[in-house]
């Protein structure tokens, strides 16, 4: 996972608050786990036959 430090300096904001970013963390951890997840029974449905 990424860190708010390492947040910050990839998009370069420093004004966000710390509460922001890490909210911003979540909501790209879990986008990134429904796409996976999504893909995963795509893939398994589409190899089960």
């Amino acid at each position: 996972m990424v860190t708010i430090k390492e947040c910050r300096e990839i998009l370069k904001d420093y004004k966000s608050s710390d509460e922001q970013i890490k909210s911003r963390i979540e909501y790209l951890d879990a986008f990134c786990r429904n796409v996976i997840r999504i893909e995963l029974e795509k893939y398994e449905k589409e190899n089960s036959n």
